[in-house]
């Protein structure tokens, strides 16, 4: 899968940070994870969804997403949030981009894989 995206999300849970539901197929547990992916063509939906989340999250929580147990990104410096966490740190110096972010789950563990 190939793009530009406004959002990229890997996870294996059907929340993320403060109670988002984007991916209401996960299956936590499962040795998968779930991409949710919002493009340009679909900011409308996400900027109605981050507006009326607290509503009726569950109905809502329509983005695209893909299954799988790994993901390679192409970093090109843009700001990445690692369980919560902005990586690179801001006193780190970044690799120089663009670099290649791998994230590998196996059985019920996720592997984070950055350039140094």
């Amino acid at each position: 899968i190939s793009g530009s995206y406004l959002l990229l999300e890997a996870l294996n849970i059907l929340y993320v940070g403060p109670n988002l539901f984007l991916a209401p197929e996960s299956k936590p547990g499962d040795g998968t994870f779930d991409v949710v992916l919002a493009t340009e063509a679909e900011r409308d939906r996400l900027v109605e969804y981050l507006s009326k989340w607290q509503d009726n999250r569950e109905r809502l929580a329509v983005l695209p997403s893909h299954r799988g147990k790994r993901l390679k990104l192409e970093w090109t410096g843009f700001q990445v949030h690692i369980d919560d966490k902005r990586w690179p740190k801001k006193k780190d110096k970044p690799p120089p981009a663009p670099a290649a972010i791998e994230v590998r789950i196996g059985g019920k563990s996720v592997e984070f894989l950055t350039a140094p």
